[in-house]
């Protein structure tokens, strides 16, 4: 399993290779944000905030929703229409 800092760093890099010129912004909140994250017992929290949400910008994004989700056992992080 990969340290916060490596997924956060990935997730990151990932976003940006795929949503390009979508994507808005990534926002940690929470406690991995305010220095008290426990590995284990707490989420790491992502909001993504992109320009566009069409069937095609999802489509683009979906492996990297699901390598957060599925693989690194991470909540969704959400998105907002701007």
């Amino acid at each position: 399993m990969l340290s916060t800092d490596t997924k956060l760093t990935e997730l990151v890099n990932r976003l940006k290779e795929f949503a390009v010129t979508n994507l808005e912004c990534i926002i940690l909140f929470g406690s991995a944000a305010r220095g008290d994250f426990q590995p284990g017992l707490s989420d790491i929290n992502v909001a993504c905030i992109l320009k566009s949400l069409s069937v095609e910008e999802l489509g683009r994004l979906a492996g990297v929703v699901k390598w957060w989700c599925v693989e690194q056992n991470e909540l969704r992080p959400f998105s907002y229409r701007g």
